[in-house]
């Protein structure tokens, strides 16, 4: 049954590659949250970066039927990146509002999903049911909105045995 996880998914070309490639289709996005959907104990997200919605609803899925979620993040470094009170220019307004989105995000996964932030977390993966089922991606791309789909980007699907090793990093 765990090969089913392996199957085609969005973002993949076909059944018989591990690369997929990020697009404005948002392809990968619906494969990051396929692989969620479908885990039964566990997944793992790190990313430097993390504000994509699609996949913060799907963690918040997950959480409510009971499977447990981890977030390592690197949450200090974009708390910590506030433009000046008084930078009015459209790139100040542009990263507060990202901010307070990014805040809004992290309220949204209290209680829900164990969030753990250090600015050494740079690595960008997935993992689902790493102990029982394992699926997994590593990906070159943060969890955002932005990477995930006007980026140049691409996925890597892990094997079985690939995610176990990961995880037990």
């Amino acid at each position: 049954r765990s090969g089913d996880l392996h199957r085609s998914r969005p973002g993949f070309a076909h059944a018989e590659t591990h690369i997929g490639q990020s697009s404005s289709d948002r392809s990968l996005v619906l494969a990051v949250e396929a692989m969620i959907d479908e885990a039964q104990e566990m997944v793992v997200v790190c990313s430097f970066l993390f504000s994509d919605p699609d996949i913060c609803e799907a963690l918040l899925r997950a959480a409510k039927r009971g499977v447990r979620g981890y977030a390592m993040l690197a949450a200090e470094t974009r708390l910590k990146s506030e433009p000046p009170e008084d930078d009015h220019s459209d790139w100040g307004a542009e990263q507060r509002r990202r901010l307070e989105e990014f805040k809004r995000m992290l309220n949204s996964l209290a209680g829900w999903v164990v969030v753990r932030a250090a600015d050494c977390f740079h690595a960008k993966f997935v993992l689902a049911d790493p102990r029982s089922r394992p699926a997994g991606m590593l990906l070159t791309c943060n969890l955002t909105r932005e990477a995930l789909t006007r980026n140049e980007e691409i996925a890597v699907r892990l094997k079985e045995a690939e995610v176990r090793d990961l995880f037990a990093l």
